[in-house]
């Protein structure tokens, strides 16, 4: 109950003093960038190194963020109001420098990849549409939504066999956008995200360091693992579903934490036998619990058909705040570098004394969340290296 109280708290002072969209798009978890490639890298480095020292170009930036609260955020007026303000300042604005522009706000960590994922998907259509009459004309409209629609439509009476001839067969029947609609589906857009940018923004403002009261400024994920893991996460859950599996890793944590757990046997003489788990048997209850709810979860319909797994439990918790970016990448290299035969017991004690705790018994906070950490990622590797189903039995033993 008291985690939930302090959950809470923190993400109302988090919501009114420090989700200023500037803030909330900012790169405080990525290292490096999957979208930069050397091509881009290169071709940005002259506006790049000019955007760093160039207030006005920080100003566009500042501008179209604060837009966003009271804009639609549909990719093609955002795209529009970004050319806009490139021109409003006197700075290449053309459907070229706009790309490099978002790259650049990239590479200078103003945005990070959950963010800037969905715009690129849908640059190509939106620079083959900009400055036609018919980019002017769509009343707000999110033309993405309707071509994830259009998608669906087409995945449910094909299958696997969906291709770009049987989307357009589809759009056809549409009676109106046809043109942004033909633009969308050649640019492959639906296959590149499989959500919009307005929903990973309302993800983003209901998620993000949501367990801290302040933003987190930590760039560690050098891994790809986590890094292709927290795209996923946007990609797959709202705010709501991300911040639910939060709260469940959350309580994983109180129950590795607990002075003490004992299980209660009841005879029928009336007699009765109390049993007190040692830590390992107190350890491996928690995550037991934790993936029995996990299956809970791809049952319930606040999921909506996903299915989570043990790893996005444990990327939502570094994205909401409860656990510390920097701890879940020394732990996760330190798990991958680690001798699969050893036991998982022996995994969790050699990682926690790199930390330089001898012993995962009683271990006072920050180094209890440590150790849920540990169990939860040693936990994962075993089952991606023996190619387990991650699907959780439904009882506990």
């Amino acid at each position: 109950m008291f985690l939930l109280v302090l959950f809470i708290l923190n993400s109302s002072t988090w919501a009114t003093e420090n989700r200023a969209p500037v803030n909330l798009l900012a790169n405080t978890k990525e290292a490096y960038s999957q979208y930069l490639s050397r091509k881009d890298l290169r071709q940005t480095r002259t506006l790049f190194e000019d955007a760093s020292q160039n207030p006005h170009f920080r100003q566009v930036f500042e501008v179209w963020a604060q837009e966003m609260e009271s804009k639609s955020l549909c990719e093609s007026d955002q795209l529009d109001s970004l050319s806009r303000l490139l021109g409003l300042q006197g700075l290449p604005n053309d459907e070229t420098s706009v790309r490099r522009s978002l790259l650049v706000f990239r590479r200078l960590d103003w945005i990070d990849d959950v963010f800037l994922g969905p715009i690129l998907a849908f640059f190509p259509a939106w620079a083959n549409m900009h400055g036609t009459e018919i980019s002017k004309n769509r009343g707000g409209f999110c033309i993405s939504n309707e071509i994830f629609r259009i998608y669906g439509a087409a995945r449910a009476k094909y299958g696997r066999k969906t291709n770009l001839s049987k989307v357009m067969a589809e759009i056809e029947k549409s009676p109106d956008d046809r043109e942004w609609l033909t633009a969308l589906a050649n640019a492959g857009y639906y296959l590149n995200t499989s959500r919009t940018l307005s929903d990973v923004y309302k993800s983003l403002a209901a998620a993000k360091d949501h367990f801290s009261a302040t933003p987190s400024t930590e760039q560690s994920f050098h891994s790809e693992y986590l890094t292709a893991r927290r795209i996923q996460l946007y990609q797959k859950y709202n705010g709501l579903q991300i911040n639910l599996l939060a709260k469940h890793y959350a309580q994983f944590t109180q129950r590795m934490t607990a002075d003490s757990v004992e299980l209660k046997i009841y005879y029928k003489d009336k007699t009765q036998e109390t049993y007190e788990l040692d830590p390992q048997e107190q350890y491996y209850l928690a995550i037991k619990m934790l993936n029995k709810e996990i299956l809970e979860l791809r049952n319930s319909k606040l999921f909506d058909g996903n299915v989570p797994d043990l790893a996005d439990t444990l990327t939502a918790s570094i994205e909401t705040g409860l656990i510390s970016s920097k701890d879940a990448e020394t732990v996760v290299k330190t798990a991958m570098e680690l001798d699969p035969k050893i036991s998982k017991w022996e995994k969790a004690f050699k990682i926690i004394n790199r930390f330089g705790v001898p012993a995962l018994v009683l271990i006072p906070p920050p180094g209890n969340i440590i150790a849920g950490l540990v169990v939860a990622v040693v936990e994962i590797v075993e089952q991606s290296r023996h190619k387990k189903p991650t699907a959780p039995r439904a009882g506990l033993f």
